[in-house]
């Protein structure tokens, strides 16, 4: 099985007449985590699950945004496309983004999904983003999209080296986030068989009282670094309103392994 490069979990529905699918997670894919200025990035919104590496059709996603190193945000919600993924032998409806990275920075994209369900009935909306690194100017990547939930990278999140500690603050409503249950989870090749039991393939931190978590990144590749506001594993599904999940993807590892990856992948899903 050859893997893409990864991104954001995003309300789902099954446009091509098969089973609605619900409780997965908003997958942003990314052509490359690093770029050179003027330089295209391809972004590719799906759902699914990190570590098994499964995808299923998506709805287009309510409002993306892209917030420069410097400067006002763009909303590109119009410039996003609808495509189609090659997955298993199946086609899924997916929603393509293709920017183009002009100055050197770090480029935030922010994705807003749309409310869906999962059975029984916990109601979700997700806010995901991402971060592309341009060049060699540092500069942007602590920037607020201002969600209503959202994670704030305290370390800097790319040349991060597997085994580094990733530091987060969590906040909800523009306040920091107490005791929320923050979920890590990684990309493995080859997927375990059998698959162990979630505890084992899904790290979790709790904020602290200022909504801050640090979390371990032992794998190279893609992390999906996630909280919401119905808690963890367990816990979730006891609101009667919407919870709000906070998505960050952030890379692990050296430019030249993402490129190959993203590369060498024909597109055509697992085989």
């Amino acid at each position: 099985m050859r893997r893409r490069l990864l991104l954001v979990p995003l309300g789902l529905l099954a446009l091509t007449g098969a089973p609605l699918v619900r409780a997965h997670y908003p997958m942003l894919i990314a052509s490359t985590p690093f770029a050179a200025p003027g330089e295209q990035v391809q972004l590719e919104f799906t759902i699914g699950h990190p570590y098994v590496n499964d995808r299923f059709a998506a709805e287009p996603p309510a409002r993306v945004r892209v917030f420069p190193p410097r400067g006002a945000p763009e909303d590109v919600t119009a410039k996003v496309q609808p495509a189609q993924l090659n997955w298993g032998g199946q086609q899924l409806p997916m929603s393509r983004l293709t920017y183009t990275l002009h100055k050197p920075g770090d480029y935030v994209f922010s994705y807003e999904g749309r409310m869906f369900t999962e059975p029984p009935k916990r109601q979700v909306i997700d806010f995901a983003k991402i971060i592309i690194h341009v060049g060699d100017a540092q500069m942007g990547w602590w920037r607020k999209v201002g969600t209503p939930i959202e994670i704030l990278p305290l370390t800097r999140p790319y040349a991060i080296r597997p085994g580094d500690t990733f530091r987060g603050q969590v906040l909800e409503g523009g306040q920091p986030m107490m005791g929320g249950v923050v979920e890590g989870e990684s990309y493995i090749d080859p997927i375990p068989d059998p698959m162990p039991e979630l505890a084992f393939t899904r790290r979790a931190e709790r904020t602290d009282p200022n909504g801050c978590f640090a979390i371990t990144l032992d794998r190279a590749g893609w992390w999906l670094v996630s909280v919401a506001t119905d808690g963890g594993p367990g816990e979730q599904g006891g609101l009667d309103h919407p919870a709000q999940r906070a998505v960050l993807w952030v890379y692990v590892g050296d430019p030249p392994a993402a490129r190959a990856c993203a590369e060498g992948d024909s597109g055509d899903g697992p085989r």
